[in-house]
């Protein structure tokens, strides 16, 4: 297929809002991805030499929405860390990252995370991982010329209530 009169209307430029639990997670840099990875098992059958039509059986899918936030505070970095939490320190004039464990990720901690943009026309466009989960190492760098960074990676996961349920949907509006 070749461009058509929708084309222009359907590309969509910008970062879009991430947010959190409900909370935006504030300003962000170097965009916003999301990526869906899955695995495919292929059979192997004699005298057929390679994957056979209707054969192939998915054995995972997950989603995934990566962002570098800006703003650098406790609750962000709270998010960045399942099980730590942030608390008002002393005086009351500060906060605190603490109260971490090394155990099971409470399931309290897993939460809605939601990209939400628009096209073009304005239609909106929305990404939701259900029961995401921070996953990577957090790492931060300072540095004189520029303002210190969080790059956040969420996964989606699935519920034991609901293991057939997948995780994730991309909602596209149209006018």
């Amino acid at each position: 297929m070749s461009v058509s009169s929708n084309t222009v209307s359907r590309l969509v430029f910008g970062a879009g809002t991430v947010s959190v639990g409900g909370t935006d997670l504030g300003a962000t840099d170097d965009g916003v991805v999301f990526r869906i990875e899955q695995e495919i098992y292929e059979p192997h059958f004699n005298g057929v030499y390679g994957p056979l039509k209707g054969s192939l059986h998915r054995t995972r899918l997950v989603a995934y929405i990566e962002v570098t936030i800006q703003e650098f505070k406790t609750d962000t970095l709270a998010i960045a860390i399942p099980g730590l939490t942030s608390t008002t320190a002393g005086d009351s004039s500060s906060e605190e990252l603490s109260d971490g464990v090394i155990a099971c990720i409470a399931a309290a901690q897993y939460q809605t995370v939601i990209w939400t943009g628009e096209d073009c026309d304005g239609d909106a466009i929305t990404i939701t991982l259900e029961n995401a989960i921070s996953t990577e190492n957090m790492e931060v760098s300072f540095q004189d010329t520029e303002e210190a960074k969080i790059r956040l990676t969420f996964m989606s996961t699935y519920s034991a209530n609901d293991p057939g349920h997948i995780p994730f949907s991309v909602v596209v509006a149209t006018s």
